[in-house]
C-alpha cells in the first residue's frame, strides 16, 4: 500500500476512535470565583497539613491563556514524600513529559505555626518562596501564597475537596502584589495512583 494511502487509512481509523471523555473536558471548578481568599490573612497550620499529599498522583492541569481563554488540558504526575526523618515534605510536579519539573520543599515552622516552602526548576534555577496553612473549620482545604518569576507574580493557591484519593487545586495570579487578582490562572484535579 502506498505511503499516502497508509496515512489516509490511519487518519480515518484515528478519527473514528473515541478519546476518553475526561481527557476532552476542561478542568471543572464549582464557580468562577477563583481561589478567593485574602492572601494577607495568614492562618495557622499543623505539622500534618500536607500528609494527604504523600504518594503518587496523576493530574489534569489547565492554565489561562491569551484572551482569557483556557489552554487545552495537560496531563501530569506529582510524586510527594517525606524526607529528612519526616521533617520535609518534598515533591516533584511534572507536566507531561517535561524534563524540567517543579520541585518543592515544604517545612513546618513550629514557632510560627505555618508551612514555609521553596519551589525550583532544576534546569533553570531560581527559587519560588511561599507559605501555607489550613483553617480548623476547613479540614478539606489548604491555602498557599507563593511568589513566582523573581517576585513578579504573586499567586494564591487553594487545595480543596481534599479526599483520600483525590483533590482539586486552583490558583489566582496578581502582578501588583495582591491589589488585584486574575482568578483561576491555573487549575488542576488530581487522582491518587499510589501511596
Amino acid at each position: 500500500m502506498p505511503p499516502i494511502r497508509i496515512a489516509l487509512v490511519l487518519v480515518i481509523v484515528l478519527a473514528g476512535m473515541e478519546l476518553p471523555q475526561q481527557a476532552l473536558l476542561d478542568v471543572q471548578t464549582p464557580d468562577a470565583l477563583g481561589a478567593n481568599f485574602d492572601a494577607r490573612a495568614i492562618g495557622k497550620g499543623t505539622p500534618a497539613d500536607f500528609d494527604f499529599l504523600i504518594g503518587t498522583w496523576t493530574f489534569r492541569f489547565q492554565q489561562r491563556g491569551e484572551g482569557n481563554q483556557f489552554r487545552p488540558v495537560q496531563p501530569g504526575e506529582w510524586v510527594t514524600r517525606k524526607t529528612h526523618d519526616g521533617a520535609v515534605v518534598e515533591d516533584t510536579w511534572r507536566l507531561g513529559a517535561s524534563t524540567n519539573p517543579t520541585i518543592t520543599y515544604r517545612v513546618f515552622n513550629q514557632a510560627k505555626q505555618i508551612w514555609e516552602l521553596q519551589g525550583t526548576h532544576p534546569r533553570t534555577g531560581g527559587w519560588d518562596a511561599g507559605i501555607a496553612w489550613t483553617r480548623p473549620d476547613r479540614a478539606d482545604e489548604r491555602y498557599l501564597v507563593q511568589h513566582f518569576n523573581d517576585g513578579k507574580l504573586l499567586v494564591r493557591i487553594k487545595y480543596y475537596e481534599i479526599k483520600a484519593d483525590s483533590f482539586r487545586w486552583r490558583a489566582d495570579g496578581s502582578s501588583d502584589e495582591g491589589r488585584t487578582w486574575t482568578p483561576d490562572i491555573w487549575k488542576m484535579e488530581a487522582v491518587r495512583r499510589s501511596r
